[in-house]
């Protein structure tokens, strides 16, 4: 009876359980990984090595058991290894699941491999280290002392070679990728915590990497790369596509709103050229001849015909009712809208 407890307590050991759950996706990971350089007994064991350094990793395995079987079989589909030697990717909890984390040099490597980079370097810069941009197409400068003082990291870089020898170069100053860090759904619930407190470095060039990446050439037949971008956003917190979607529709509703702004502007200009000042104007020269009449618009108006008056700004032209109002002793400018605009003087580029 006692051997049959201890038997049942240790089949029902977590590390048993995430064994198990692990060592049965064998099949369906080798069919993933049929064509990388990946071994599953290897991987296998990575992975339960990381469960067993952190009790709350090794929690959430158990809880939610199918996110487990679903990072491991991301690895396969992905070809990067858990070995912590080569720092290609993690398993890591993120709201309740496991999920598999791409580090930089994953990203690098999927680029890389896939034929659509020749290479791809990332460094941070320091405050007192020499870092210049050459142009487009140019590798940047970059200089700095390895054996003294160089300050505190201000920002970052990546610099991406086609086979072609281009230089694609992205950099990021400190600001923007700790406002990128905030917004995560992990930094807010554990800020101070995690792989940005312990791996400030990994994680700024990681950063750099993720946004440059979307003007890398893209390899025909190996779409890894966008796959292992999508499955590190997807539990990042940040839907950084929605992002786009969202600032790209915000660009349209301020375009559309200029647009209306311009069209109204036209239409109050309109209005006041070519009916509220003509009337006046006819109204004020009742009775004199031509002569007289384009003495009266050169001096009254400042211009020599009605069209040139599209070249004031809308306050110029409502101070012209104004001045011709005044010469009839009576106003009507408040059919006119009674708050100015500001827009555009068009005379001032005359």
């Amino acid at each position: 009876m006692n051997n049959q407890n201890q038997t049942n307590q240790q089949q029902n050991n977590p590390l048993q359980i995430v064994s198990r759950d692990i060592y049965a996706l064998e099949q369906s990971f080798n069919e993933l990984a049929h064509s990388m350089n990946l071994k599953f007994k290897s991987e296998a064991l990575f992975a339960i090595q990381a469960l067993q350094k952190n009790d709350y990793t090794m929690k959430i395995a158990i809880q939610n058991p199918q996110s487990l079987k679903n990072a491991i079989l991301n690895v396969a589909s992905l070809g990067l290894s858990l070995n912590p030697a080569e720092r290609q990717a993690y398993i890591v909890p993120r709201k309740g699941a496991i999920c598999l984390d791409v580090g930089y040099i994953g990203f690098v490597d999927l680029a890389v491999s896939s034929g659509a980079l020749k290479y791809v370097v990332s460094k941070v810069v320091h405050r007192n280290d020499t870092f210049e941009l050459n142009g487009l197409g140019t590798e940047p400068t970059h200089k700095y002392e390895p054996f003294s003082g160089r300050g505190e990291v201000i920002g970052v870089y990546v610099v991406a070679v086609t086979p072609q020898n281009t230089y694609l170069v992205e950099h990021m100053s400190l600001e923007e990728c700790h406002a990128i860090r905030d917004r995560s759904e992990t930094w807010k619930a554990k800020p101070n915590t995690g792989a940005w407190a312990t791996d400030e470095g990994e994680m700024l060039k990681k950063t750099v990497i993720k946004k440059a990446a979307k003007l890398w050439p893209k390899a025909p037949k190996d779409n890894r790369l966008a796959e292992a971008f999508r499955v590190v956003n997807e539990h990042d917190g940040i839907d950084f596509e929605a992002e786009r979607n969202a600032e790209a529709s915000a660009k349209e509703a301020l375009r559309l709103e200029a647009r209306a702004k311009q069209d109204q502007e036209r239409e109050d200009k309109n209005e006041l050229m070519n009916v509220t000042i003509k009337n006046l104007c006819s109204e004020l020269t009742v009775g004199m001849t031509a002569q007289d009449k384009g003495k009266f618009m050169r001096e009254q108006l400042g211009v020599t015909s009605y069209d040139r008056l599209q070249y004031l700004s809308i306050d110029d032209l409502k101070q012209l009712v104004q001045n011709l109002e005044g010469m009839k002793g009576e106003s009507i400018i408040d059919y006119i809208q009674a708050e100015p605009k500001e827009v555009k003087n068009y005379a001032d580029g005359l």
